[in-house]
């Protein structure tokens, strides 16, 4: 029987990805830094097209409990020290949201998705 819970091994994997995607995220809006326009319509759609072949891989690797939990902490965390706490509070806010309303379902098989 499959274990519900992070071990220390998919623990680090999830640490790991979620650190390099607040890295993708963070480099991505270097850029468009000067123009503040760009930033809050273009980057976060880059980052998201960028990040999302990571978080895929990341909840295929370990769908287990707390792996969605994990990653919006550490860039929530990353943006906590930098200063900006309303970014943090309302990153906390938006995970516990999601994760109350949308139960984590398993990522079906490339295979098994048929076409109508």
């Amino acid at each position: 029987m499959k274990e519900k819970v992070l071990g220390l091994k998919e623990f680090v994997i999830v640490l790991l990805l979620a650190c390099v995607e607040t890295a993708i995220a963070l480099v991505t809006a270097m850029p468009f830094a000067a123009n503040l326009q760009l930033v809050y319509f273009l980057v976060p759609g880059l980052a998201g097209l960028i990040n999302g072949i990571i978080y895929v891989l990341l909840i295929k690797k370990c769908p287990k409990i707390g792996t969605q939990f994990i990653i919006p902490m550490i860039y929530g965390l990353y943006f906590l020290f930098t200063g900006s706490v309303y970014v943090i509070l309302s990153i906390l806010v938006d995970t516990f949201i999601s994760k109350i309303s949308l139960p984590m379902q398993p990522v079906p098989e490339i295979g098994s998705i048929s076409v109508a």
